[in-house]
């Protein structure tokens, strides 16, 4: 957390659209929820109409994600939540 709020100290939390959390404390709520389910989701906070899902890759120190996003009309939320499960099959094989 520390590290994060450091971060954000430096970069800021510029808001792409209503959607995108702004707010640090909400911020590191978010991350503890990902880091609980493993996966996480973009629900039009960097671009409106667009919903997204993401999972880390465990690649040694690297930060590496996989994910699946598309317009909210066409991946709807049934849609997200059944490429979460596709999301970790590959993710799954792409483990050392």
């Amino acid at each position: 957390d520390d590290e994060v709020r450091a971060m954000l100290e430096r970069t800021g939390m510029p808001g792409y659209t209503d959607a995108t959390i702004v707010d640090p404390d909400r911020l590191l709520d978010e991350l503890a929820h990902v880091r609980r389910v493993g996966f996480a989701t973009d629900e039009s906070e960097q671009e409106e109409g667009v919903r997204c899902v993401a999972i880390t890759v465990g690649v040694g120190d690297a930060a590496v994600a996989v994910s699946a996003s598309g317009p909210e009309a066409r991946f709807t939320e049934e849609r997200r939540d059944a490429a979460v499960g596709v999301l970790r099959a590959a993710v799954a094989d792409l483990h050392p």
